[in-house]
């Protein structure tokens, strides 16, 4: 999933990427943030790799993983996030990060969006639309989730069995969780695009979310399949 930069740029906000390791950030918000966001995303990358280094299953596992009393904060939060959905750790890594990045920044700012590798944190207090990036040919760049002035700070995060480099099981074409807490989301968004398989699946795999604490919505696409859970709205791109 991504915001796109052209869009942003029409909102009036100012957009710089980051490429630190893995990770390539696209930040964009109401004043320019570059500086600081390497200062900050430096900081949280090392947390999480130092913790690695010691404990190595935390990055290897692919299911829950028990933490140390001592470990980081964001590394507590990627365990619970993984416990929930049951997942391993990593699989919330990336919203995780987003979002530790996103509440240093806010800081400073007073309205950002920051997309790292499809997972999307946001904090802004106007109407957005964020746009679903998948490999299905009939809706490629065409939908979207509206998020309108009430929505301000949540995340976006999404899983793909067809398109992108992280490992999933599934074979959906976009499985998309929407949270106030980005490695819930991006936790569950795995999950979800874990229990994926065929069009039999969907139903019951967006039943899942239903049952989880802390979850707005959930978007599944799959061939000619769209199915949306929770308080969410999509609309059609254009432009």
């Amino acid at each position: 999933m991504i915001y796109r930069k052209s869009q942003t740029q029409k909102n009036g906000f100012t957009t710089c990427q980051i490429c630190i390791g893995e990770s390539n950030l696209m930040i964009s918000s109401d004043c320019p943030v570059k500086t600081i966001a390497k200062k900050s995303l430096v900081k949280i990358r090392n947390d999480i790799k130092n913790y690695i280094k010691i404990h190595p299953e935390f990055s290897e596992s692919f299911k829950p993983i028990k933490v140390r009393k001592n470990a980081p904060a964001i590394i507590k939060k990627m365990s619970r996030a993984s416990i929930s959905a049951d997942v391993g750790p990593m699989a919330a890594v990336a919203g995780a990060i987003a979002e530790e990045l996103g509440e240093n920044l806010g800081k400073h700012v007073s309205e950002l969006i920051i997309e790292n590798g499809g997972d999307i944190f946001v904090k802004v207090k106007r109407q957005i639309v964020v746009g679903i990036w998948c490999q299905n040919k009939k809706i490629r760049n065409n939908l979207g989730i509206l998020l309108n002035k009430k929505r301000g700070h949540c995340a976006i995060c999404t899983s793909s069995g067809t398109l992108g480099h992280s490992f999933n099981y599934g074979k959906a074409d976009a499985a998309t969780v929407i949270a106030k807490d980005a490695a819930l989301a991006d936790a569950w968004a795995t999950r979800l695009g874990n229990e994926i398989k065929n069009a039999k699946d969907i139903k019951r795999a967006v039943s899942l979310l239903s049952a989880v604490k802390g979850l707005i919505g959930g978007v599944v696409i799959h061939r000619k399949t769209i199915a949306v859970w929770g308080n969410i709205k999509l609309t059609q791109i254009t432009g």
